[in-house]
């Protein structure tokens, strides 16, 4: 059952099914679909879909879902690289469709066993999710200062809409129906991982001329044009990226009061991506003080000539 299936036998299913058909292309691949070398993009997140649709597939039916939502994160991941600017080669996006063949052929085969009525309602969940991607990956592209939070959030959600796409996938599968409150959660949480990424490249992203909702909040209470020295001493001399920690974390916060009220077993696996993250902001926050401490103590030390 799915419960047996461990992330690292969905990673060698993918990786020979890629290696036996596409030997001369195989490493590209691999890169493409592994997130700082050691982690397939997404890895963890079939299962959370699995158990917050109250489904439980079998072993291959579940490495067949798995190997498409990777492929299919690895085509988002790769389209959004090039819209950044962070793409390391424009040469990359000759795999677009190299990625999309296996994905689609994954997923129909993991769908295999629904009537009709529910594969025709899978496709159509990824075409709309797809057109709606494209629409997010435009309006990135555009990177335009006045734009309305709405609209921030819509394109930051259909960056990454894949998720949302592959849960109701799952409940299709498994005969469950989708709930709003999931998708809101699971809405949210693309959101709070995108605005931590935001805070961390800010430098990256001002520079190369990409518009974030962060640098939009940065505009508000600065003006424009700013400089990346502004920037700095706005964020770490006025206490404005402990703020902004600190809202993310305490976001991270009412998501896991949410899920008290949920059944253990169903929400689990959520609650640990979600603990993790919430460390991982913490961890940095800590080390943004220690580094100020330290800053300040030489700054003092500098003062009275020791």
């Amino acid at each position: 059952m799915t419960q047996g299936v461990q992330q690292d036998e969905v990673a060698t299913y993918l990786i020979e099914h890629l290696e036996g058909r596409y030997p001369e292309h195989s490493a590209a691949l691999r890169s493409l679909c592994y997130r700082d070398g050691h982690f397939l993009l997404g890895e963890s997140h079939p299962l959370i879909f699995c158990h917050l649709s109250g489904s439980v597939p079998s072993s291959d039916i579940f490495k067949d879902l798995s190997a498409a939502y990777v492929l299919t994160c690895a085509q988002f991941f790769l389209l959004d690289a090039a819209v950044d600017g962070h793409l390391d080669s424009v040469s990359l996006l000759v795999y677009l469709p190299v990625l999309q063949s296996p994905a689609t052929a994954f997923l129909a085969t993991g769908i295999r066993f629904c009537d009709p009525a529910s594969q025709g309602r899978i496709w159509l969940l990824l075409e709309r999710a797809a057109a709606q991607n494209a629409s997010a990956m435009l309006a990135e592209s555009r990177s335009l200062w006045d734009i309305d939070e709405a609209t921030d959030r819509a394109s930051i959600v259909g960056r990454s809409n894949c998720a949302l796409a592959y849960y109701q996938i799952f409940c299709i599968v498994g005969g469950t129906a989708a709930e709003g409150r999931v998708l809101d959660m699971i809405e949210e949480f693309i959101v709070l991982v995108q605005e931590s990424d935001d805070l961390s490249d800010w430098r990256d992203d001002l520079s190369s001329g990409r518009v974030t909702p962060f640098l939009r909040r940065i505009a508000t209470r600065l003006g424009r044009p700013f400089e990346v020295e502004r920037v700095e001493s706005h964020l770490y001399l006025t206490g404005a990226y402990e703020k902004e920690v600190l809202s993310l974390i305490a976001r991270v916060d009412g998501l896991l009061s949410t899920l008290e009220h949920e059944s253990e077993e169903r929400t689990a696996s959520l609650r640990s991506i979600l603990t993790r993250f919430r460390g991982s902001l913490v961890a940095g926050l800590a080390q943004m003080l220690t580094l100020k401490r330290a800053a300040t103590a030489d700054s003092s030390r500098q003062w009275i000539g020791t």
